[in-house]
């Protein structure tokens, strides 16, 4: 009888230790398949989240490209100064009209005198004068409003002496252009200017006012 019991005690423990066992390698085998879910689902979130170092690449690259192309743009179509005045023949009612250049600092004034006779002389506005570096004033042209041959010359002083071909009897009107070097200017012709220097006379024009340039 004794024996009997002790077998089946022996059986029964067994048994336990063989469930417990078998619980324990189960639960260990959950706890390893859900670490690796989870390392792998984090490792795939972190591929998501950062872009690849070649797509970042492509995409600076793809925006210096933009820029240069923006760049080449904006010399081809540098912009200019313009004077805006109002202007019956535009739908607005102003129009505007673009300043003129040239590869160095001048003034320009035009003066209009009668002349009788062969000879005439008449000094220069010495306001004009004052402004222009000594020696640079010219006369560009000398425009009679009769048919004549005619010749002009000017001093450092602003005096203008003008010749025409024969003698009239009746006063001749004369459109003279004059033109002088700004003071201080003096040698400075087409000067070397930078990128940046470009980029900011550029915005300077652009920023005058809304639609500049067009």
């Amino acid at each position: 009888m004794s024996e009997s019991t002790s077998e089946s005690t022996s059986e029964s423990e067994s048994q336990s230790a063989s469930e417990s066992a078998s619980e324990s390698a189960s639960h260990s085998a959950s706890e390893s398949g859900s670490a690796s879910a989870s390392d792998s689902g984090s490792d795939s979130n972190d591929s998501r989240s950062e872009p690849s170092a070649s797509n970042t690449s492509e995409s600076e690259d793809s925006n210096d490209s933009r820029g240069s192309e923006n760049s080449e743009g904006s010399e081809q179509e540098s912009d200019k100064s313009t004077a805006i005045v109002p202007a019956t023949f535009t739908p607005s009612g102003y129009t505007a009209l673009f300043t003129l250049e040239a590869p160095e600092v001048r003034f320009d004034d035009v003066v209009v005198v009668q002349h009788q006779g062969r000879i005439t002389q008449f000094a220069v506005d010495p306001r004009f004068v004052e402004v222009c570096q000594r020696g640079t004033l010219a006369v560009l042209s000398v425009q009679p409003d009769r048919p004549a041959l005619c010749g002009a010359t000017i001093d450092a002083d602003g005096i203008v002496r003008i010749e025409l071909d024969r003698d009239f009897t009746t006063p001749v009107n004369l459109v003279i252009h004059l033109t002088g070097v700004r003071r201080g200017f003096l040698g400075k012709r087409f000067p070397d200017r930078t990128r940046e220097q470009f980029i900011a006379n550029e915005q300077f024009l652009q920023n005058a006012y809304p639609g500049a340039g067009k």
